[in-house]
């Protein structure tokens, strides 16, 4: 294999534009090495940032997933707690009524035994 970046001793005094040549390729080959390990050290830390975010992902779906499926049941609860709601309307109705009667029965009663009593 040819190494294009050192040429022999000869070219290297005859020609100085060989040599200003091989400087350059140097050089130019020196910037791609420094080039390609800033690539790759990007690539390191892209990689890393996307483990993190797929563990975020992970993290926010295993949070996210118990919360949407307790919101699911929220109507069904709310369903029962209005037939609830509406239960207990229909009993303190009742209640207010019987109450109501009661108190008439009293009052009439009341009434009653003050007309008997002597003035």
């Amino acid at each position: 294999m040819c190494d294009m970046a050192r040429p022999d001793k000869s070219t290297k005094k005859d020609n100085p534009e060989a040599r200003r040549t091989n400087i350059l390729l140097e050089k130019l080959a020196s910037e791609f090495r420094s080039f390609g390990e800033g690539v790759s050290d990007v690539r390191e830390r892209v990689q890393k940032i996307e483990k993190r975010l797929d563990q975020s992902d992970n993290d926010m779906t295993n949070f996210v997933k118990p919360v949407l499926q307790s919101l699911r049941t929220v109507p069904n609860h709310l369903d029962n707690l209005s037939k609830q709601l509406d239960q207990l309307e229909g009993d303190v109705r009742e209640l207010k009524k019987g109450l109501r009667e009661k108190l008439e029965t009293y009052d009439h009663r009341l009434s009653a035994a003050e007309a008997k009593l002597p003035a």
